[in-house]
């Protein structure tokens, strides 16, 4: 592995260093770097980002700050039980260039470093990147599972993502929580009026869609809204999935408040779509661990 690395592990190291560009470990950051799944290809990704002169940027600012560490940092960054402030600032580095590489139109998709979390009581599973510009927390309602944010260079909210869990033993407004065509089809309607009412648009049927290849159906429509909080136009894209005890809708939604201004890659991820954010989409599994009893 410590081949694959090179020097462009070196590089990234440094988020990983005192005086590095990253900021310190969050909270989370104390916990077990069990799951996080770092397995990236820096060597691959070094080809890839040549030529770009952001990516150059980038990699020569990371370069100065290294100094003396290179080899202690490299060395760390090579053991599974490096610590956790350590893997999140390496995390920083490598989730912005794999992105970078993304943008101008790299096929191949090297994966983001990430962390799983467990959604509606460990029934699902899903992976999202290590970076700043990612934050989720817990609401207290029960139905209401989690909430990401994920955020421009400006710090100001791009996307939104909201997973809520409908229970099979439960009926919701004369809807079985296992019913996730019919759940759908009365949020939709719901949706759909009050996109109609605010004279905006949206999708003229629901329909049965791939969501990732764990979950090869899921009932779907988008539509437009404007959120007071963010006081700016949305677009709401919703995914029925059904669990084994639970059906859950996973809603993306897409904040209409970016411009140029913050520069051609918030721009594109903005516009033309999120790569972090589909990675994250195709990450949606159950948990086949769920239910099982100790031994």
């Amino acid at each position: 592995m410590a081949r694959c690395f090179g020097w462009l592990i070196a590089i990234a190291c440094v988020a990983l260093l005192p005086g590095g560009a990253a900021a310190g470990p969050s909270k989370e950051a104390q916990a077990s770097t069990a799951a996080v799944k770092a397995r990236p290809d820096l060597k691959r990704l070094h080809t890839m980002t040549r030529g770009c002169k952001e990516a150059k940027a980038l990699i020569a600012d990371l370069r100065k700050r290294l100094g003396r560490h290179t080899k202690a940092a490299a060395k760390a960054c090579d053991t599974t039980d490096a610590p956790p402030d350590l893997m999140q600032r390496f995390a920083y580095a490598w989730n912005e260039l794999v992105t970078l590489a993304r943008y101008h139109g790299v096929k191949v998709k090297p994966s983001y470093v990430t962390r799983q979390l467990p959604i509606g009581y460990w029934r699902l599973l899903i992976d999202v990147p290590i970076t700043p510009r990612w934050r989720w927390r817990w609401p207290k309602e029960d139905q209401h599972t989690v909430a990401l944010t994920v955020a421009a260079v400006n710090g100001k909210p791009m996307r939104k993502i909201d997973l809520w869990r409908y229970k099979w033993d439960t009926i919701y407004s004369g809807v079985g929580g296992e019913n996730a065509k019919k759940l759908a089809q009365e949020l939709y309607k719901i949706d759909r009026d009050i996109a109609h009412k605010m004279t905006r648009k949206a999708s003229k049927k629901m329909v049965a869609k791939r969501l990732n290849k764990h979950f090869s159906r899921a009932w779907y429509y988008w539509a437009q809204d404007f959120d007071e909080k963010l006081n700016a136009p949305t677009k709401r894209h919703n995914y029925y999935i059904k669990g084994k005890t639970a059906t859950f809708n996973l809603e993306v939604i897409d904040i209409d408040s970016i411009s140029w201004e913050l520069g051609p890659v918030s721009a594109w991820m903005e516009r033309e779509g999120d790569p972090e954010v589909a990675h994250v989409l195709a990450s949606v599994r159950l948990n086949p661990d769920f239910g099982k009893k100790k031994k």
